[in-house]
């Protein structure tokens, strides 16, 4: 079956078009579990794999993440029966097992699979699942800033999401140029999607070998999308269609200093994907903008130490929220083995 991983920044469209490439008949794009991220940097906390006790826990840490993921998934992953039904005894095997059972339920051959700081895991991907393709995913950093501060599961303020935008895009361009010249990534942009979205889903599609599917453009009318954008805030507008004018925002909701800030911390990366500046480099950026107390921050040793440090959610999200945590914690607290 077909890998496609999704790179990308938070607040920059992943779930829309994850939801449109889940809407292709061929293709399927489950919610997002980031097992592949939190299992690939950790793996040394399980050691050998052909020993039982260590199959036995890192079988129990992934059906125990499938089990208490924020989106919906039509199958399940009872860790017994991922033991019993993975080719084998690796991390690649057991997660084909899960998501290939989750696209084969919807009557699938291909899966497109959004995680996040995939440039973090991209060797162990690349030897895992050698016919992985990648879709490069990018938005105007001045935008995905704004959604940052406006999201309730993503504190800090413009600043922040510069900084991680720019340590994101710092790390996709260097792997972009590694995996372009063997055609095994697309660059798309958001606004670019949003604007014309049949001619930059047509574009996606040639790149993966697949034929356009009209089904794409209808994406919120499918069952399982609603499904997903009515369990969490962050996912309300899947349910609707493209929002044609979901850009260039920034312009009446931050200010000139706030603007200057995220241009003054991104412009390089700004310059490399097209985005114009509003304010040139030969004008002045004044010092508050651009000051930094150090360099970018790598993300934590945790892959999904973001989800500890998110807003309170509220109900049944922050519920699952809180048993993610604690599973996360819990492989985090293996030691690892050399």
């Amino acid at each position: 079956m077909d890998l496609i991983f999704l790179m990308c920044t938070e607040r920059c469209g992943s779930n829309l078009l994850t939801r449109m490439m889940d809407a292709h008949p061929e293709v399927a794009g489950p919610p997002p579990t980031h097992a592949f991220r939190t299992f690939s940097q950790n793996l040394l906390r399980y050691s050998d794999l052909s020993r039982d006790e260590h199959w036995l826990d890192l079988t129990r840490d992934l059906a125990d993440l499938l089990a208490n993921q924020l989106g919906a998934w039509k199958t399940t992953a009872p860790a017994a029966e991922i033991r019993a039904l993975a080719h084998e005894r690796s991390l690649a095997a057991a997660l084909r097992f899960v998501y290939e059972r989750e696209a084969l339920a919807h009557g699938k051959r291909a899966l497109f699979i959004k995680e996040n700081q995939t440039y973090r895991f991209l060797p162990y991907l690349l030897q895992a699942f050698p016919g992985a393709r990648f879709v490069y995913l990018v938005r105007d950093p001045r935008d995905m800033a704004l959604s940052y501060t406006l999201s309730p599961n993503h504190p800090g303020d413009v600043r922040e999401g510069a900084r991680i935008w720019r340590r994101d895009q710092e790390q996709a361009i260097a792997c972009y140029g590694f995996l372009k010249p063997f055609g095994r990534i697309h660059l798309l942009r958001y606004e670019d999607l949003i604007a014309a979205p049949e001619t930059e889903l047509c574009k996606v599609c040639a790149f993966l070998g697949l034929p356009f599917s009209e089904a794409m453009l209808r994406f919120h009318e499918e069952p399982s999308t609603r499904v997903n954008a009515a369990r969490l805030r962050d996912w309300e507008n899947l349910s609707r269609p493209v929002m044609s004018q979901n850009k260039r925002k920034y312009r009446a909701a931050l200010s000139e200093a706030e603007i200057r800030c995220v241009e003054g911390i991104c412009r390089t990366e700004m310059e490399i994907l097209s985005y114009p500046l509003e304010y040139q480099r030969s004008e002045p950026v004044p010092a508050e903008a651009v000051l930094e107390t150090g360099p970018t921050p790598d993300a934590p040793d945790a892959p999904d130490a973001s989800e500890a440090s998110e807003a309170p959610a509220e109900g049944r999200e922050a519920e699952i929220r809180a048993r993610r945590i604690e599973i996360l914690n819990r492989i985090l607290s293996r030691p690892r083995v050399p």
